[in-house]
């Protein structure tokens, strides 16, 4: 893979880890959303990304233990280093949104389990998975009616936002086809590049949050530790490897109309009305504990394998 298509792979595994931890996160426009702030947090999600490619070569993670390690470091980097919510309410935001969000629905469900069952071109797979992620979207959606403070997105505005943003996710899909993952391998300028660029936002962290490295420098740590001996251990290739394979365009098609459309169906009614329920409380509480046991699991798997 030369420098230009791998840096064209790792922008298109940048947007697909950013459709899934911003756009689904927020379900709707905020109103200090712009174009120049998106192609931002894309290039720092590009970043985050080529981290997370690097670990998974690296260090052979293809299994759900390994691949949420490789999860939790690119949660952990998106938010206990470009940003700093990992510290903001000690101790569950280590879990959410690093771990209950990133690594889980991001990592491990938006790049690697989804794209898979796509690939396998089953109809019934499709409709399934699209209604399925269709309805989380809607009834996350109807959280920020409730939130505080509330930013209610009109119906025709949440379709657009649902349908505009899941069909270029779509297409990045289609593209990423195109593209062989399991020919990715970082090489040592390029980690050292990326290293130091991670240092640096990291000491600006550390000048907001000066605690910072007490906290996630041990969960880093820990994650590395895991991930080393997995690959110790491990003697299949990495996920990378099973990602290769185009998804054909109406599986595609048809996933994009079902997810948005569900989600636009689920939102529907709570707009309409007014009533929103909290369901934002239901998915902190549920995924925060769960981000902690999934990982507290991962260590002890690769710890004691079989």
């Amino acid at each position: 893979m030369n420098l230009i298509r791998k840096i064209t792979f790792v922008l298109l595994t940048g947007f697909i880890l950013m459709y899934f931890s911003e756009f689904l996160f927020w379900a709707r426009p905020r109103p200090n959303d712009t174009l120049e702030g998106y192609a931002v947090t894309w290039l720092f999600y590009s970043a985050a990304a080529y981290v997370a490619l690097a670990a998974a070569a690296h260090f052979r993670a293809r299994d759900f233990a390994s691949l949420f390690l490789v999860g939790a470091l690119f949660g952990w980097l998106v938010e206990g280093v470009i940003v700093q919510t990992t510290y903001e309410e000690l101790p569950l935001s280590i879990s959410f949104t690093g771990l209950a969000w990133h690594a889980l629905i991001s990592v491990w469900f938006g790049y690697c389990f989804l794209p898979r069952q796509l690939q396998m071109n089953q109809w019934r797979r499709t409709v399934k998975w699209a209604i399925a992620l269709g309805v989380g979207y809607g009834a996350w959606g109807v959280w920020w009616g409730f939130a505080e403070p509330a930013v209610i997105a009109s119906l025709p505005l949440f379709a657009g936002y649902a349908f505009g943003w899941s069909l270029l996710l779509m297409a990045g899909y289609g593209v990423y086809g195109r593209f062989s993952p399991s020919q990715f391998q970082p090489k040592r300028w390029e980690a050292i590049l990326i290293t130091l660029l991670f240092l640096f936002f990291f000491a600006a962290t550390i000048a907001i949050v000066p605690f910072a490295p007490l906290i996630l420098l041990p969960l880093l740590g820990l994650t590395f530790w895991g991930l080393r001996r997995n690959a110790q251990q491990e003697t299949r290739p990495s996920i990378l490897h099973e990602l290769d394979g185009r998804i054909h365009w109406r599986q595609l098609a048809l996933f994009w109309l079902l997810m948005a459309g569900a989600g636009t169906a689920v939102y529907a009614p709570f707009v309409l009305t007014g009533w929103f329920i909290p369901t934002g409380y239901v998915v902190y509480l549920v995924t925060t504990f769960l981000g902690f046991y999934l990982f507290g699991r991962s260590l002890y798997q690769i710890w004691r394998p079989g």
